[in-house]
């Protein structure tokens, strides 16, 4: 899960630099294993980030292609007069959780360690 700081920069764009370096070792660590991964980005990121960024940072770190692992986005905003949150999702269409993601993150979110 990744879940780093993404700063204003100067020109009011978000610098995501650090949501790149972490794609980078979880990519390379990626790179050395046989088994499915989910990468849930849990950072703020505008749409186009994970299409733009995350996927293809994962893929040149790793040496491989999204299907032995799969990104997916999990907003940690609160829309405007909610108190809601979010469940793990690709609002920006990035992304779309598949039955096997959305079986680990429940996983991941019930506390179970069975698979």
């Amino acid at each position: 899960m990744i879940c780093v700081g993404t700063p204003s920069q100067s020109n009011g764009s978000l610098d995501l630099s650090r949501v790149r370096a972490a794609c980078e070792q979880i990519g390379a660590a990626l790179g050395e294993k046989d088994a499915y991964h989910v990468v849930v980005v849990r950072s703020t990121m505008l749409p186009g980030s994970m299409r733009d960024v995350v996927l293809p940072t994962l893929e040149v770190a790793s040496g491989k292609k999204a299907g032995r692992f799969r990104p997916v986005r999990h907003p940690e905003f609160m829309r405007e007069g909610t108190a809601v949150g979010l469940p793990p999702s690709t609002e920006d269409g990035d992304r779309e959780i598949d039955e096997r993601s959305g079986d680990t993150l429940l996983q991941l979110y019930s506390g179970s360690t069975h698979r």
